[in-house]
């Protein structure tokens, strides 16, 4: 046999994927098409059709014709593997298989559709199995559930469009700004002097809030995180470092603006009614009536984790989340181990990249800096991203805090914001007030 994989219940068409190959040979526009659809031609159960398919698209690519008369000629050096039977024989048919090329797209998308089915039945299996085993984490089983339906989705076909159709496109979106009196291109983080640097976080961007540890990036990021979700902006806040009750507390001190140690202590709502008691109360009514989510992992979660609770987040009617915050990024658990902690957060970016893309919301994720700023007493700048050089590579923006009043945790003080890259607008600097001891990141013009 060809394949030893192959059974009466697998399922696969060699008709259709001869109809494919037959169709390439006529017309060299259903090469590209073809690829266009099955890319590698992994998609191919035929180990023979497969060798065939990219020894085409291969010679395709080097501008020679891949006609059948062509292919006869070549049939030493296309590697079929025939156990006796005679390859040119096997091309004829192959060729005679069809009469046109201009089913060829569709017959292509059958073989993706016939491989992954064939994908669906090997993930099937890999769960009953690891599913019997009782030694087996069912939180790894599912993820690995995800991961794998997630990367055999097939991708939507490569598409291009005319500078008439872009322009227009671009300028309806410009108009539904105007309409809807917005000042910036995306949503605004609550702070005009942020936004008038990054004209707001933009839906598919990937941004990076770097700081050195205690000097306020996830005060800043729940700050942005309240002020989207004040505005109506549904969002969602993944925190690997703390529980949901501490980033619920930090919320409420910022909006109660009592100190957030009080807080942790109980002591306010034991004064009754005191002035400080009815703040809280108000500030848990203020939050509450937000379209804002909080996840509680309970340890630290992979990319695929992570991806898989926001895209429920994003599709579903009864959230429709909008953007996503992730504190933080060196806490994101590799999927696949290495010796290599470099190269680990090298894939962790650019998933993050892909989630931001794929989803069509700002992905904001909070970032370590390295030692070298505190060494060197300099302002932040992009090589200083702790890791890999593939963060500072990835992001859309990435903005740089620092603080010039860290003497003591309690001392409200301004944090300054770099805006180091920006792909979609300018750089810049600018100021926010900041209180450490309620959490609180307001604008200076307030």
């Amino acid at each position: 046999m060809e394949n030893a994989m192959t059974t009466p219940h697998t399922p696969h068409s060699v008709e259709t994927e001869h109809r494919v190959l037959g169709a390439m040979m006529m017309d060299c526009q259903a090469v590209e098409t073809a690829a266009a659809v099955l890319d590698d031609g992994a998609a191919f159960h035929s180990i023979r059709a497969r060798t065939l398919y990219r020894y085409m698209v291969s010679t395709a690519d080097s501008g020679k014709p891949v006609t059948l008369d062509q292919l006869a000629q070549d049939v030493a050096r296309i590697g079929l593997k025939m156990e006796g039977h005679d390859a040119t024989v096997w091309l004829g048919d192959v060729g005679a298989s069809v009469g046109t090329s201009v089913h060829v797209k569709h017959d292509a998308n059958r073989v993706l559709d016939y491989h992954l089915r064939r994908q669906l039945k090997t993930l099937a299996w890999r769960i009953q199995t690891a599913a019997d085993d009782p030694e087996a984490d069912v939180r790894e089983i599912v993820a690995m559930v995800e991961r794998t339906i997630i990367d055999n989705v097939p991708s939507e076909e490569f598409e291009v469009f005319s500078l008439e159709d872009c322009v227009s496109q671009a300028f309806e979106a410009m108009e539904k700004r105007a309409r809807c009196c917005r000042k910036y291109a995306g949503a605004s983080s609550g702070y005009d002097e942020l936004d008038m640097i990054t004209g707001g976080f933009r839906d598919g961007e990937f941004i990076v809030i770097a700081a050195r540890p205690s000097v306020g990036k996830t005060a800043f990021a729940l700050n942005l995180f309240r002020n989207m979700s004040a505005q109506g902006i549904p969002a969602a806040f993944f925190s690997l470092e703390m529980a949901r009750d501490p980033v619920t507390t930090r919320l409420l001190s910022s909006v109660s603006q009592v100190e957030e140690h009080r807080l942790n202590t109980g002591e306010v709502l034991a004064r009754g009614d005191d002035e400080d008691a009815i703040a809280l109360r108000k500030a848990g009514e203020i939050l509450s009536a937000l379209p804002g989510f909080i996840g509680d992992p309970g340890k630290n979660m992979t990319c695929t984790q992570i991806r898989a609770k926001a895209r429920r987040l994003v599709h579903s009617p009864d959230t429709k989340v909008r953007a996503v915050f992730i504190d933080y990024l060196h806490l994101i658990e590799p999927t696949e181990r290495t010796d290599n902690r470099v190269q680990e957060l090298e894939r962790i970016s650019k998933n993050l990249k892909a989630l931001a893309r794929e989803l069509n919301v700002p992905v904001v994720v909070l970032s370590q800096l390295n030692r070298e700023t505190e060494q060197s007493g300099r302002k932040p700048k992009l090589h200083n991203l702790k890791g890999s050089g593939a963060i500072e590579q990835d992001a859309d923006i990435v903005i740089m805090l620092d603080r010039d009043d860290r003497r003591g945790n309690s001392e409200p003080g301004f944090l300054n914001l770099t805006v180091e890259k920006n792909r979609n607008g300018r750089t810049g600097e600018c100021s926010l007030r900041c209180r450490p001891d309620i959490q609180l990141v307001e604008s200076l013009k307030d």
